[in-house]
């Protein structure tokens, strides 16, 4: 029989997955599952990447689809970003469910239309 895993292990498995700090692992957490409660599914898809990453991001997309360098919290492991259908993104930018779980959040372009969530 396949054991669900605990709140703390699903945090733990983001954090280590995703290189995020482990209160932005709850909080997204949290989020993803208020949202599937909802009939809404998300996937992460992006936490931690290095400056250098970010700086190529800027570099390549289009205008304001990218942090400045410097600016973006996915080198300080403060930022995850999460994808789900067309509905879903469409439900997260209308109702702005990220700020019940006290994070910042946007649903932009960049290099593909996502949900950014940031603490």
């Amino acid at each position: 029989m396949a054991v669900e895993p605990t709140g703390a292990q699903l945090v733990g498995l983001l954090v280590r997955r995703w290189g995020i700090i482990p209160e932005l692992a709850r909080r997204a957490l949290a989020l993803y599952r208020w949202a599937r409660a909802r009939g809404y599914r998300l996937r992460f898809t992006s936490g931690y990447r290095p400056e250098e990453a970010e700086e190529r991001l800027f570099e390549t997309l289009p205008p304001g689809q990218a942090a400045a360098p410097g600016q973006s919290l996915h080198p300080r492991r403060r930022a995850l970003d999460m994808i789900g259908d067309a509905t879903t993104l469409e439900w997260l930018e209308e109702t702005r469910p990220w700020t019940r779980f006290g994070l910042r959040g946007v649903v932009h372009q960049g290099t593909a239309l996502h949900l950014h969530t940031e603490l």
